[in-house]
């Protein structure tokens, strides 16, 4: 019978549930009913883990169709507390700051200078945060030039398609996130003078340099029509 390893610091107490509920052949996750053959869970959390995966095809309250990834219909979506709806309310109607509720908006908006530049601020730091982490996964230099000043660098599609992948999803944080998650091999780090000389010529200049061929012309979106000019 397999035994619980020496109680140590190196274990903490929820593995060391964990490792008791696997001994005595009982679910890793609710503890109570055996597990399934060959899996840590039982039947009864295997289902509930299911119905969770399958969130975005109908609502859970009405059982209607939906075409988002939410668990609930427009009409069944949880909304805002109505005591912060009120308040919202309230402050735009008397013209002042919803986040601070005492400065007056600036035109054409909900918040004063401060709330907004804050908020600017916080996007432009999450907006840096995730290039950096995204630019050091694919080597956090120029493949072409060798330039390592992060200012410098951008994510550059190596087959000159990157019209078609924004038009599925914005520009920016978006195809940021988007290389994040699924991990492209068609996506490379170029500074921007390497990515706009590739994207105007064809081909960077270094790289006729080091003997490639520059291409006779550039196609970058398909192949051009077969028309002569006069």
């Amino acid at each position: 019978m397999e035994r619980l390893p020496v109680k140590s610091s190196n274990i903490s107490a929820s593995e060391r549930w964990r490792l008791k509920k696997k001994v005595l052949g009982l679910c890793q996750q609710c503890g109570q009913h055996p597990a399934r053959e060959g899996k840590i869970n039982c039947v009864k959390c295997a289902d509930k883990h299911s119905a969770k995966s399958r969130k975005g095809t109908k609502c859970k309250v009405c059982g209607c169709g939906l075409n988002n990834k939410k668990r609930l219909c427009a009409e069944h979506s949880r909304t805002e507390p109505k005591q912060a709806k009120d308040r919202r309310d309230r402050l735009k109607k008397a013209g002042l700051c919803i986040q601070c509720g005492e400065n007056p908006t600036l035109p054409n908006s909900v918040r004063c200078e401060g709330c907004a530049l804050k908020l600017r601020i916080d996007g432009n730091n999450s907006y840096r945060k995730l290039r950096l982490k995204v630019i050091s996964l694919y080597g956090g230099k120029c493949v072409c030039c060798g330039e390592t000043e992060l200012d410098f660098l951008t994510m550059d599609h190596k087959n000159n398609d990157g019209f078609i992948q924004r038009k599925k999803t914005k520009a920016g944080s978006a195809t940021y996130k988007m290389i994040l998650k699924e991990r492209p091999n068609d996506v490379q780090v170029l500074c921007y003078n390497c990515n706009c000389a590739k994207g105007h010529y064809g081909i960077c200049p270094h790289e006729v340099a080091r003997g490639k061929i520059r291409p006779e012309k550039r196609v970058k979106y398909g192949e051009l029509n077969t028309c002569q000019i006069q």
